[in-house]
């Protein structure tokens, strides 16, 4: 599901994380808005999905289990959902269930993070909440 970063959206990730998952998988990859198909970006993040696996593994899940938790995500990346939008990052947050998938279309260029924890690793995205634009308005 694609959500606007607001505060709010950040609590909801943890509140995911202690529904009783033991994982927390971020993806944070860049992404060219410029380009006129978004294959580059797909395969990209196909590499991102591939390094999930083993950090997965890494976490403690089964081959079977990090398979399972992935599959959410390879579904979404074949529905081509992702690039409908595009800017110039993208973030993507799961605890292993469709419902708990969050994918994010940022304004902004990211590093290429692949993170399976007990939390998701949301540090890049809080940039987004503090840089709300100022406007001054000049009254003559």
């Amino acid at each position: 599901m694609k959500e606007h970063i607001t505060s709010d959206v950040f609590g909801r990730f943890n509140a995911l994380c202690e529904e009783g998952r033991s994982v927390c998988l971020s993806i944070l990859i860049p992404t060219d808005a410029r380009a006129p198909t978004p294959k580059r970006d797909a395969l990209v993040f196909k590499n991102a999905l591939r390094t999930a696996a083993h950090r997965l593994i890494v976490a403690g899940l089964a081959p079977r289990e990090a398979d399972a938790f992935l599959a959410p995500l390879h579904e979404l990346a074949h529905s081509g959902q992702l690039w409908v939008e595009r800017g110039a990052g993208l973030a993507v947050f799961s605890s292993g269930l469709p419902e708990s998938t969050v994918f994010f279309h940022l304004s902004f260029a990211v590093p290429e993070v692949v993170i399976a924890g007990k939390r998701f690793y949301y540090k890049p995205l809080l940039a987004a909440l503090h840089s709300v634009p100022r406007f001054f308005v000049l009254a003559l």
